[in-house]
């Protein structure tokens, strides 16, 4: 893990915090409830149906009849922005440190001295800029952060107020920070006018999805916006990471990303981090894919020993996953490494509410996913790493139509 700084403030501690939430830690309300869910004997068989992108677009939940009343579904899903889904593969950039002086000017900082910062594994290196105001690395790969020294203390007791943008949550408030008041809806513009700055290849694109309001001790508002990245209208996974066991690197076999603007005071950012930057190393689309109705059957049969599920979202994904030589020990975002995807429905499912964390504000911590494929429906969830006990069902046999 990192020797950074040990900085209670930091809202992303990148890699410590994924160990910690990833596939291991079963919340405390899931253990509670786990007797709820039996074995998983369902056995359906039934055929797949395939739709263009598209057709894909036009897909609502109004086009599913017949929906398990077991199940909370959201009223509505957005398939509206996806242009292309691909077989595509990325890398992580090699010298995202040429943008050192950029960054400094950006954040304000004076011109420091460069530090290298060398953490436990082979490519997990930083430039280190650090004084009395500020404190900033960045990786080869476009792994990043940034945060002021003088930073109000989070006051945890108070919980985190937690505003879904794609779900329609209001915004309509006033937020109040330690130099004044501002409307969020104007916090939250000047923000992504801010991450506009970011180097980044254009062909992603950065969205805000989820805004975090937790108070200090002297009892003002501190905001935290999360930005998802998306590639055509296909969002990159952020919050499914999961980890190889029984490998002494902990090697990340999913892995998710992200950025971070945290604000104290008006027009001035108090951290920032993102998770690398990607390339296209090949990009292939697909001529068709397995439609939503479709996806609903193959998620459904999966849960079906499920009394009682929330989904809170169903989105179009790529799941990330690091390209690794045999039995390397490598950082996972080493520069110039590869990631594979798979394009998925992603649904996402409520498994705690964990509003006590100080740090490390991740959707992973309360939520788990049952991913479906979009190619070959195949499924991929962590329920039984959250502490689902999902048991050993019989697997589903399906027929291409």
């Amino acid at each position: 893990m990192h020797k950074k700084k040990n900085i209670s403030v930091i809202s992303l501690l990148f890699f410590c915090v994924m160990c910690i939430t990833a596939c291991h830690a079963v919340p405390q309300k899931v253990q509670e409830n786990m007797s709820h869910y039996g074995e998983n004997k369902s056995k359906t068989d039934y055929e797949l149906s395939y739709c263009s992108v598209e057709d894909l677009r036009k897909a609502s939940m109004d086009s599913i009849p017949n929906k398990d009343q077991n199940i909370t579904y959201p009223t509505k899903v957005d398939f509206s922005k996806v242009k292309e889904i691909d077989d595509v593969t990325y890398s992580l950039v090699k010298d995202y440190t040429k943008y050192d002086e950029y960054y400094m000017d950006l954040f304000g900082m004076k011109k420091l001295e460069k530090k290298v910062d060398q953490g436990v594994w082979d490519g997990d290196i930083s430039d280190l800029f650090e004084d009395e105001k500020d404190y900033m690395w960045i990786n080869p790969s476009g792994e990043m952060a940034y945060l002021k020294q003088k930073k109000s203390e989070v006051d945890s007791s108070k919980g985190i107020e937690k505003i879904f943008l794609k779900r329609g949550d209001s915004i309509e408030r006033t937020i109040h920070l330690i130099d004044g008041d501002i409307l969020l809806n104007d916090l939250l513009i000047q923000m992504t006018e801010t991450i506009k700055s970011v180097k980044y290849n254009k062909a992603f694109d950065l969205e805000p999805r989820t805004i975090y309001i937790r108070k200090n001790t002297d009892g003002k508002d501190v905001v935290t916006i999360e930005y998802e990245i998306s590639h055509n209208g296909m969002i990159l996974d952020y919050y499914g990471v999961c980890i190889k066991e029984n490998v002494d690197s902990m090697q990340i076999e999913s892995m998710c990303t992200f950025s971070e603007i945290t604000v104290e005071k008006i027009s001035q950012i108090a951290a920032f981090s993102m998770m690398g930057m990607f390339e296209i190393e090949k990009q292939q689309p697909f001529d068709r894919i397995i439609d939503f109705p479709s996806a609903i059957r193959i998620f459904e049969n999966e849960v079906a020993s499920f009394h009682d599920l929330k989904v809170a979202e169903i989105e179009p994904l790529y799941m990330l996953r690091p390209v690794y030589e045999k039995e390397e020990t490598s950082y996972y975002l080493k520069a110039g490494r590869q990631i594979e995807t798979r394009p998925v429905y992603s649904f996402m499912i409520q498994c705690a509410d964990d509003n006590k964390l100080e740090n490390g504000i991740l959707e992973s911590n309360e939520y788990a996913y049952v991913n479906v494929d979009m190619i070959t429906g195949e499924v991929y969830t962590n329920l039984g790493d959250k502490g689902y006990g999902m048991g050993q069902g019989d697997s589903t046999d399906v027929e291409e139509n």
